[in-house]
């Protein structure tokens, strides 16, 4: 590697052909240079200096001094033992007031000297070595203890007690310099971040396109009220909210303006690209994130806020309109520790606001709804106080009717975890659904939503029926597959492909809504998805049976939904919408008998499995061979469909790509060798 010194202390030379600049090499990133640029698109985003590396004069390799290590800590024990030596001669109380304003002013100086930043430290790597650089970084502990008020450690507060000395007197001091330089680092940020940020009117441009999505989106509140949010504002009045947000000296509040911000940007269709973003959507929405988890991690060290808990909600939903629920789901956990820390759970808690009500109900349940999705244990279980069945706050009839639905979300994440599954609490969860359903009168499930509502209204209602849809489908996977052997588990099969038709209709119907086609959610795009192929695998695995009921409207419902899968994708840039289509589109074809995908097809869609196709290297030699001679038909025109399932998400390994998330490559890198265990596998032969 580029100037490493060896144990002779030479300097090693940098390998031809390297272009990589000094920043990227040390961020162990790739390096890319626009056409006719001198930086690379890493610092250009950054704002940091690109260098070559090895630029400039070459540094001398001093000769490692063996006692120079040694000499080192010396100095560190006896500078820490001066400190403890002062703090213990100026706990020794003396008798005249003149000797005890000493006392103080010495104990002060000394716990000052203990909280002030290393000045002293040896010498930092200057070799440009990347693995010396992770060690300091590992061992670092910059960010974690710069907004905690000395004064209030035990060691210091015992001796602060033992030798009598006022709180105010030194402790505030103290306070300031670790809040000083909170501030000075936010101000750093949002200094950094003005460069990125757009100007006034490409900003208000990006709000008129969005606003109309606003209010399916998490509240982000400006002020205490609960209706002191973004969405209950105008476009005009918002845009100069949001400016007033990010030049906020609260680093939460910062946060949440660049992540709504980041929302705005995310939701723009392909055809309105704004042509002022200084590079792609995704490279400019990762790079708010970035921005937003430094300041909340800044947050962080001072105290837990309600804003804090808002921005992680919002930043959870950046990560599944991206097809990225770990890291939503991650998102969501450290909102509900927040929360928890902020007593919002208690639902008779004293200053209860509907902004705290409402806060708290979208983390639990959206946290489970990703649980559920990956296979994970929840934070809230519904033994806990604030999980009752009816809580007070609770008017609305879809508010009741969402609370108990997640509810027993709860109870199925909790037999999930158990092994072997329990068959009697499967029947206790559908009858708790079938309740749950009860809830909504008929006609809220029978008819389709009236031309005049509105475009919120619509979505509300469509997603609703979506959920508890899928909700019934993940009740009974997990036994469908034994359906094909033993007629027990015959109820569960009829079950979920009705459930799978319901969530492919449903959300069939809000696509075609105007507005709706619009809308990015790869994590809500890869579960219906997940409905077609479970559709498709009954008409491979039971076909007698599909007969019955209705094969033709199944691959219909596939086919509809592979078409909008496929103009989501155009209209949206939407990955996982991409590839699902074009898995679905070779299923369907090899069903009905005219596939055109290539010979030998492998896809291993993430929590979900693996298929193959096979078929003969040469079709139509293979089809002229089987006129020529039918009774060799059988052997060179037969090809091969392969699923090969998780029948549990818990049982899913982490072996794909977790960076890009559901809309990773499901093609190449994957193969079908990658040594993944699947608990079903079956090969169907197709003529």
């Amino acid at each position: 590697m580029a100037d490493t010194p060896d144990p002779r202390g030479r300097q090693r030379t940098m390998r031809l052909g390297t272009r990589s600049c000094a920043e990227c090499r040390r961020r162990k990133a790739r390096c890319v240079y626009p056409d006719g640029s001198r930086i690379c698109e890493g610092c250009a985003l950054r704002q940091c200096p690109c260098v070559a590396q090895g630029s400039g004069r070459p540094r001398t390799m001093a000769q490692p001094s063996p006692d120079r290590g040694n000499g080192d800590l010396r100095q560190r024990v006896q500078r820490l033992e001066n400190t403890m030596l002062r703090l213990c001669y100026a706990l020794e109380r003396p008798s005249d007031a003149e000797k005890t304003q000493n006392v103080k002013t010495s104990v002060a100086k000394a716990l000052q000297h203990l909280q002030l930043p290393r000045t002293d430290a040896p010498e930092s790597n200057t070799d440009g070595d990347p693995d010396d650089e992770e060690d300091s970084a590992l061992y670092s502990t910059d960010g974690f203890d710069d907004g905690l008020d000395a004064a209030d450690a035990p060691l210091v507060a015992l001796l602060r007690a033992a030798a009598m000395l006022d709180r105010e007197g030194s402790g505030s001091s103290v306070s300031s310099v670790a809040k000083g330089s909170n501030s000075s680092r936010v101000q750093d940020i949002s200094s950094n971040f003005a460069r990125t940020l757009l100007q006034d009117n490409d900003l208000r441009s990006v709000i008129d396109d969005t606003h109309k999505y606003w209010k399916i989106w998490p509240a982000c509140s400006y002020g205490p009220r609960h209706i002191d949010t973004l969405q209950c504002a105008d476009p005009s009045v918002a845009t100069s909210l949001l400016s007033d947000m990010i030049r906020s000296e609260d680093p939460s509040v910062m946060a949440k303006a660049v992540l709504f911000i980041a929302l705005c940007i995310q939701q723009l269709p392909r055809a309105g690209l704004s042509e002022s973003l200084p590079s792609s959507p995704k490279v400019v929405v990762a790079s708010y994130i970035r921005t937003a988890d430094d300041l909340l991690h800044i947050a962080a060290g001072i105290r837990e806020t309600i804003d804090a808990a808002e921005a992680w909600v919002l930043e959870s939903k950046l990560y599944i309109n991206m097809g990225k629920p770990r890291q939503a789901w991650l998102c969501l956990r450290r909102a509900a520790n927040a929360a928890l820390l902020l007593g919002l759970h208690r639902t008779n808690g004293h200053g209860r606001t509907e902004r705290v009500d409402s806060l708290w109900a979208q983390i639990w349940q959206t946290e489970r709804l990703c649980s559920l999705s990956l296979g994970l244990p929840s934070a809230i279980s519904n033994q806990h106080p604030a999980m009752s069945s009816s809580p007070p706050s609770l008017n609305e009839i879809h508010d009741l009717f969402r609370h108990r639905l997640c509810l027993a979300l709860g109870t199925i994440i909790e037999r999930n975890q158990r092994s072997p599954l329990d068959y009697l609490a499967t029947v206790k969860i559908e009858e708790d659904l079938e309740q749950c359903r009860s809830l909504l009168p008929d006609e809220f499930w029978s008819q389709p939503h009236r031309p005049d509502q509105s475009f919120v209204d619509i979505y509300y209602r469509q997603i609703t029926k979506v959920l508890y849809s899928l909700s019934i489908m993940m009740v009974h996977i997990p036994f469908i597959l034994k359906a094909s052997t033993d007629r027990k588990y015959e109820h569960n099969r009829i079950s979920a492909m009705n459930a799978a038709r319901d969530v492919i209709t449903n959300y069939s119907l809000l696509r075609q809504v105007a507005d709706a086609e619009y809308i990015i959610c790869e994590v809500l795009d890869f579960q219906v998805f997940s409905a077609g192929m479970i559709l498709l695998i009954n008409l491979f695995s039971h076909p007698p049976l599909s007969a019955q009921e209705n094969t033709n409207e199944d691959l219909r419902l596939t086919e509809a939904l592979a078409e909008t899968l496929q103009r989501t994708a155009s209209l949206m840039s939407c990955d996982v919408a991409r590839q699902g289509s074009h898995v679905l589109s070779l299923l369907i074809q090899v069903h009905r008998g005219s596939y055109k995908g290539p010979d030998r097809f492998v896809g291993v869609m993430p929590y979900f499995g693996k298929v193959k196709i096979s078929f003969p290297t040469n079709r139509a030699s293979a089809e002229s061979a089987a006129e020529a001679n039918p009774n060799a038909a059988s052997s060179t025109s037969t090809g091969s469909v392969e699923f090969s399932v998780w029948s549990s998400d818990q049982d899913f390994p982490m072996t794909v790509d977790l960076e890009q998330g559901l809309g990773g490559d499901w093609v190449p890198g994957m193969g079908e060798d990658v040594g993944l265990d699947y608990d079903w596998s079956y090969t169907f032969t197709c003529d």
